[in-house]
């Protein structure tokens, strides 16, 4: 299970930068030469598409969106594994397991996609899955390392619109997503404020590190 390495809030989120893709023209044929005769054959039809391959944003589901978050999360955390805290009361294998691939099935159990589906469900979070695929999109590349675990990535203001909770602090909750703006599903199953600017391992073993960036990001 992930174990809790980073709870700061990130308060300092870009927008997505997203503008919209216009399709380049593409070469097309340009029509034949008809002779004077008006018998011209060409098809003249231009068919530069520019369309981008990936589904409408209304596919995006939250199972997806958790995957790709918790990868991201994995794949970032080993880039910039040399710079682990070294006050983080845990090892970076325990924390991110020993490989981006062994991180994955970590990230994904407690992501829960199942549990936070159900929380849709039963109106304790609100999803959109158009704020999802933006969030997605809009993901930055290579993290930089030097900043990382204090401050995390620059993520799109879309990503803190995808998954909202609903429960106040003090609620009772079975995941942190449930939990409203900058709280967590504590180990009492009560939504209770992340703490700012420690990096501490506690008994419950959460990963809040995209928690807390959704609720910075939702600023």
């Amino acid at each position: 299970m992930f174990i809790r390495i980073a709870s700061i809030l990130f308060v300092s989120m870009i927008a997505a930068g997203c503008a919209g893709e216009v399709g380049e023209e593409g070469p097309g044929s340009t029509g034949g030469n008809g002779d004077d005769t008006g018998d011209g054959t060409g098809g003249g039809g231009g068919g530069g598409g520019g369309g981008g391959g990936g589904g409408m944003p209304g596919d995006m589901t939250p199972e997806a969106f958790l995957g790709e978050m918790g990868e991201k999360e994995c794949d970032d955390a080993h880039a910039c594994k040399a710079s682990f805290p070294t006050d983080a009361g845990v090892t970076f294998a325990e924390a991110f397991g020993a490989s981006p691939t062994a991180c994955y099935p970590m990230a994904a159990e407690y992501y829960d996609a199942a549990s936070v589906q159900a929380s849709i469900a039963a109106g304790k979070i609100t999803w959109d899955a158009s704020a999802a695929a933006a969030c997605i999109a809009g993901l930055p590349g290579a993290p930089t390392c030097t900043s990382y675990w204090d401050e995390g990535p620059n993520m799109p203001a879309a990503c803190g619109s995808a998954l909202v909770g609903k429960v106040a602090t003090g609620g009772a909750c079975t995941n942190d997503f449930e939990c409203a703006g900058a709280t967590y599903c504590s180990e009492t199953s009560k939504c209770t404020a992340i703490p700012t600017g420690a990096r501490t391992a506690p008994s419950e073993g959460l990963a809040l590190h995209i928690k807390a960036l959704l609720a910075g990001a939702a600023r």
